[in-house]
């Protein structure tokens, strides 16, 4: 999350218990503690905050959110709307719970939806978490009727709600939703070696208004390529290739936001990320049919970060 955040230009924190009480009784600043882990960040962006102390309470958060809000006069996340912190129980959890089938009723249904400012909605595809933590993926035929019903209360409540984020519904295999999570859930930890655009990256996008990645799982037959560039010096050269010169490209190195609404809204397997501390050395990646494909896109993408064509 921090390195997807920093790639947008985001303020990012993580906070634990001891922190949030600091700020809550006045002790620290939420602002200070921003600015120290995300130095060059957008102040006209919203922050993001998360916490990584599960025993942080759900009162104590409510406190730490409404301060924040009052800081920032920003939205801060699906962390920003308090109602959406609310876990729920489903009125017929505990006939279900009390009488699991042998059909693996005593196993539940992972769903993250991720929501941008203007309404794009995309979905991972359904996981089922067994008795013994493990996952896999839910094939659909044998479970239609009943997803059918929680995927279309799920993008309901986005949608109502105007969700801007992630987050994760656990829903029974009769259909009942028994309660929603936000954070580090096991859709967040399978996203990041199964899916094409992980649920970090997700939520940062929807943060800054980008164009939503794919969310589909990978498919074997996927052609997979990578480059590390640096941008300076492919500018310098496509430059001398050309005969002409970008003028505004340290602006671009500041904030890439319009050549990755223009990339991502192409192609939504398209990766970029950055190395280390510099503003200019990215790591792009794309996935495609086949290796010409990925090579016509990676070139174009190459371009377009170093300013042309914009």
């Amino acid at each position: 999350m921090r390195f997807h955040a920093k790639a947008l230009g985001i303020g990012y924190i993580a906070l634990d218990n001891e922190d949030a009480k600091l700020i809550i009784n006045g002790n620290g600043s939420l602002h200070q503690m921003i600015e120290a882990g995300s130095p060059s960040y957008d102040p006209h962006r919203p922050p993001l905050v998360t916490t990584i102390d599960s025993s942080i309470r759900k009162e104590t958060m409510k406190s730490l959110i409404a301060m924040s809000q009052k800081t920032f006069q920003l939205p801060l996340s699906l962390q920003g709307n308090l109602e959406l912190l609310e876990t729920f129980e489903s009125p017929h959890v505990a006939d279900s719970q009390e009488a699991p089938s042998e059909s693996g009723r005593d196993s539940l249904l992972a769903i993250t939806i991720v929501r941008s400012p203007h309404g794009q909605l995309a979905l991972w595809p359904v996981l089922e978490i067994l008795p013994n933590g493990s996952l896999r993926p839910v094939e659909l035929p044998s479970f239609t009727a009943n997803l059918d019903l929680i995927l279309e209360r799920i993008q309901s409540f986005a949608g109502e709600k105007k969700l801007v984020g992630a987050l994760t519904f656990l829903a029974s295999h009769q259909g009942e939703i028994l309660r929603r999570e936000w954070g580090l859930t096991p859709i967040s930890l399978w996203s990041e070696h199964s899916s094409h655009t992980t649920v970090a990256e997700q939520m940062v996008r929807a943060l800054v208004d980008l164009p939503l990645g794919q969310t589909q799982s990978i498919a074997e037959d996927e052609f997979y390529l990578e480059e590390i560039v640096d941008l300076d010096e492919h500018a310098r050269r496509t430059s001398e290739r050309l005969g002409r010169e970008i003028s505004n490209l340290a602006e671009l190195f500041i904030d890439p936001t319009r050549p990755f609404l223009h990339l991502f809204a192409r192609n939504p397997k398209l990766k970029v990320s950055y190395l280390g501390e510099s503003i200019n050395k990215v790591k792009i990646a794309v996935y495609a049919s086949s290796e010409s494909e990925a090579r016509a896109e990676l070139e174009h993408a190459k371009d377009f970060m170093a300013g042309f064509d914009l």
